[in-house]
């Protein structure tokens, strides 16, 4: 990929304007890396319409700054000016921490590029380069077994799964580079001769590998194309690791199957639900759009008074051949919810019970990428109510075409 390209898209799009004028304003250099990154070097600037459109569904933005002190002062710029900043995730990171993480970790050549926003002259410059870690993997060139063995002989088993899931991500978002396929093979095999090493995960480190899992789901272009790598890691580790009920769905996963996956969290532990499995679009119960109904919990504010995304974005996407084809310009869809049980509530300031049969629309941000993608401040009706309630949220069209 072209640097030039990148630049010129970070310099036209409004997410790239509005962090130059932040990074200018907080006298910072801002970095882009991870996921973003990735999927710019590795795709086509063209499929996006925004920076904010490459963040992967159920990933975050990773932001990466030279003094932490400076890189807060620059996130309280950036959720104030950025548009829709608050529906998705930001992790920011000093250059240090990510120098020390790619020596310590297995990772992939993209993981050390940077799209720098240099604002410290008070005219904010943008360039692309590199960390100076040298042991990671680059998709450009044949994969020696060789060369994995050194590399990643003695990495942790739980280390090289979650690589493995990551290049399978990475992998499926280039379906039409086959030969870059020749990369599974030989983590597999790895693995297998690691597989003694093996033991019962914890929870935390059973949430990273299902966090993997549901970036694999929401980044791959073909679903049904991983289904054959997903079923050889269940075979290989026969549920010694943790009881995924994510990933044993995912197996019977294809291209036809109608698929909703939502994902929410809280206190930083990620949690997820599949909604559906292979099953035809006439057993599905879709809603008028054709878009199935998804659960989620609506939480309510505890002590204090409500605040946006108090209980971070939740992030819903939906899968199948049977969703709307409108492109994402001309959607008029929104987030809708809900509530699921019994107790009415009534709020005077805008007149509305729980009993009344129209939907409530949530703080929303719709995008399609391989689906539709739902991102939503999913404690807001809990805030409304004054109470927790499960809700059914769905995508349904609140206006008009112009």
């Amino acid at each position: 990929m072209d640097f030039e390209q990148i630049i010129s898209f970070v310099k036209t799009g409004i997410t790239g304007r509005t962090l130059m004028e932040c990074s200018e304003r907080s006298q910072t250099r801002i970095g882009i890396r991870g996921g973003v990154t990735r999927n710019l070097l590795l795709g086509k600037v063209g499929e996006f319409r925004d920076l904010l459109d490459a963040v992967d569904p159920f990933s975050d933005v990773d932001l990466v700054v030279d003094d932490r002190r400076e890189g807060i002062r620059a996130c309280k710029l950036i959720f104030a000016s950025v548009p829709f900043a608050g529906f998705f995730r930001w992790e920011l990171m000093t250059k240090e921490d990510v120098t020390a993480w790619l020596k310590q970790h297995p990772h992939f050549a993209s993981d050390e590029s940077v799209i720098w926003i240099d604002g410290r002259s008070g005219q904010a410059a943008v360039t692309v380069s590199k960390f100076g870690a040298s042991a990671g993997l680059t998709l450009d060139q044949p994969l020696k077994e060789h060369d994995l063995r050194e590399r990643f002989g003695t990495t942790p088993p739980l280390d090289l799964l979650l690589t493995y899931l990551k290049l399978l991500t990475i992998l499926s978002r280039r379906p039409e580079q086959a030969e870059e396929a020749a990369f599974v093979a030989p983590f597999q095999r790895l693995m297998a001769q690691r597989r003694g090493q093996l033991t019962n995960l914890d929870s935390v480190s059973a949430q990273r590998v299902d966090l993997q899992l549901a970036k694999l789901f929401g980044a791959s272009v073909e679903l049904g194309r991983e289904t054959a790598q997903l079923a050889v890691l269940s075979d290989l580790f026969d549920r010694q690791l943790f009881a995924s009920h994510l990933l044993m769905l995912m197996n019977g996963l294809g291209n036809k199957a109608e698929t909703a996956l939502g994902m929410w969290r809280s206190a930083r532990i990620p949690r997820f639900k599949l909604l559906l499995s292979a099953f035809g679009a006439d057993r599905l119960g879709l809603s008028k759009g054709n878009i199935p109904n998804f659960t989620l919990n609506s939480t309510a504010p505890g002590c204090c008074p409500y605040t946006d995304f108090n209980e971070g974005p939740a992030t819903v996407m939906w899968r199948g051949p049977s969703l709307p084809q409108t492109p994402v310009e001309r959607l008029t869809l929104s987030a809708t919810a809900e509530v699921q049980d019994t107790d009415e509530f009534y709020d005077s300031s805008i007149g509305y019970s729980a009993s009344d049969t129209e939907r409530i629309q949530i703080p929303n941000r719709i995008s399609r990428r391989n689906g539709l993608i739902a991102r939503m401040d999913h404690s807001f009706l809990g805030a409304m109510m004054g109470r927790s309630a499960p809700m059914q949220v769905t995508l349904q069209e609140v206006a008009e075409d112009a």
